[in-house]
């Protein structure tokens, strides 16, 4: 019988799983639209748009600098307590604002067009995350949100964490007698789901040898 990992040694399945699916790659705006470098101003105030940056921002020891963060952030739960600035694509400049944030963490798909530019023309770092469905991406991803809000060390016991998963989680399906169907289901609120499509981009949990989409 496998004996289960400690708390210490082991995050949840469903939360590898939301970070195997999420984007990687970080671009940084400032005002007036041109790309510069992460400020070494501390980082006091924090706003996310998407639920996996606000994960991150959470695993990372983040939480107490989180001010806000759109509608589909529900995990961990202490995130419904904090300030909620629309959809990821409908989002409030003037929510954004109000905030007082020092940066936002946004994932590419913000909306509507020109609310970034509109953000950041209050003196409001923002920051881009861009597709890039792998799991070296996503690790990437999670090194630059820590080095933009001071985690590195927290970082690096989050990406071996999740590297020993996705190894597992790999290990399992190659020694499968069958190739595994997966289905992704979106359930950003209790009462509202949608599965993802097979056309739909790729996700890296489904190159981990031989598994494929259900639909």
């Amino acid at each position: 019988m496998h004996k289960p990992a400690s708390p210490a040694q082991s995050i949840s399945r469903r939360h590898v799983l939301s970070l195997l699916a999420a984007p990687a790659a970080l671009a940084v705006l400032s005002g007036g639209g041109s790309h510069v470098q992460a400020a070494a101003d501390p980082i006091r105030r924090i706003v996310t748009v998407g639920a996996d940056l606000t994960e991150i921002v959470a695993e990372l020891d983040g939480m107490d600098r989180l001010v806000g963060c759109d509608r589909s952030s529900r995990r961990p739960a202490a995130v419904r307590k904090r300030a909620t600035i629309g959809v990821f694509r409908a989002i409030s400049a003037e929510g954004v604002i109000s905030l007082k944030p020092d940066i936002v963490i946004s994932t590419a798909q913000i909306g509507p067009d020109g609310v970034a530019d509109q953000i950041a023309a209050a003196g409001i770092k923002v920051v881009f995350v861009d597709d890039e469905p792998t799991i070296a991406g996503i690790r990437r991803k999670i090194e630059k949100v820590a080095a933009l809000i001071g985690r590195d060390e927290r970082a690096r016991e989050m990406i071996e964490r999740i590297d020993r998963a996705a190894d597992e989680l790999g290990g399992r399906v190659a020694t499968s007698s069958r190739r595994p169907n997966l289905l992704f289901v979106i359930a950003a609120d209790a009462g509202s789901a949608n599965a993802e499509a097979r056309t739909a981009a790729p996700r890296p949990v489904t190159t981990l040898r031989r598994a494929v989409r259900a639909i």
